[in-house]
């Protein structure tokens, strides 16, 4: 019993320590940083403390299923339990909501747990960052792995720092910390007043992006490697203008990867293909509608089907 006590306080004292510590570098750096450039010349000391951001966040999860009760540990495997918590914490509780842009995001485990993961949040009052990503394992460390890799994007430094840089340093601390596993990661910031999309994209699916004035679809491409896959790549950032009443469908694989009939996959144009029959519907019952038919897909075909994740985004205006 005192071991165990002893064991959970070290567990809370030491994060506690050094998130405190980081704190304070945080606060001198922010009286340092006042644009764009002074960002930059300060990349190696964020790139620090986000790594200790990461080890805090995997600490905090650990923390948090030391504390779970031991009725719970005899049903339900260790392993397993910890995922589910990781999960659970990973994705946020609500949606942002911003005038004059509709969300919606939803994610559906294959099994137990997830290697996928989303986040929605604002970066200022006017611009909305959308994050989604899909961890090659599956299980404790897919989980923890997502869970802290995700947190690199929302922390104040990413208010002057270029998508394209933040990928940069994600892909350092997956290649230092993600035990052999890859992370696709699609990051994308939204100018709310210009109604810009910034986006940079390391090995995930391509963005689709309805466009009501032609009604027609573009597939904004893969730009860069999969996170961890190297210590040094490079991430080039694209950009693209929206207009009222334009989609973007933010995706994992799982909703592409169901085989047809003809043992063809969906691919990328037959998503676009849903998305376009049932486009006009409120996002709610759009989301349910596109899931429904790729669950029915993977049910006719009998496939064993994979994690099922999207994030919807709509200018109303």
């Amino acid at each position: 019993m005192v071991d165990k006590v002893v064991f959970n306080l070290i567990l809370f004292l030491v994060p506690a320590a050094v998130l405190l510590l980081v704190c304070v570098s945080f606060q001198i750096l922010f009286r340092k940083i006042r644009n764009k450039n002074d960002a930059q010349k300060e990349y190696p000391l964020l790139l620090f403390l986000w790594y200790l951001i990461f080890q805090i966040e995997t600490a905090s999860h650990v923390s948090d299923f030391s504390r779970i009760g031991d009725p719970i540990k005899d049903e339900i495997s260790k392993d397993l339990e910890l995922a589910k918590i990781i999960q659970q914490k990973m994705l946020p509780e609500v949606l942002p909501k911003v005038k004059g842009i509709e969300l919606s995001a939803k994610l559906i485990p294959a099994k137990q747990v997830a290697g996928d993961f989303y986040d929605c949040f604002l970066l200022r009052d006017k611009t909305l960052a959308i994050n989604i990503g899909d961890v090659s394992g599956k299980g404790v460390p897919a989980a923890l792995l997502a869970s802290s890799a995700k947190y690199i994007f929302r922390f104040p430094p990413s208010l002057y720092i270029r998508p394209s840089k933040l990928m940069e340093m994600a892909n350092k601390i997956v290649f230092m910390n993600g035990g052999g596993l890859f992370v696709s990661d699609c990051f994308a910031t939204l100018d709310l007043s210009r109604k810009q999309l910034f986006y940079v994209n390391a090995g995930h699916p391509p963005l689709i992006h309805y466009r009501r004035k032609s009604d027609d679809y573009n597939f904004l491409p893969t730009n860069g490697a999969l996170l961890g896959a190297a210590e040094e790549n490079i991430y080039r950032e694209e950009s693209v203008f929206l207009s009222q009443g334009d989609l973007l469908l933010f995706y994992t694989d799982g909703l592409t990867e169901v085989k047809m009939k003809d043992r063809k996959v969906l691919g990328e144009e037959g998503l676009s293909s849903i998305l376009k029959k049932w486009k006009d519907l409120p996002f709610p019952e759009l989301q349910e509608k596109l899931i429904s038919e790729i669950l029915i897909l993977y049910e006719k075909e009998e496939q064993t089907r994979d994690d099922i994740t999207i994030v919807l985004v709509r200018v109303l205006e």
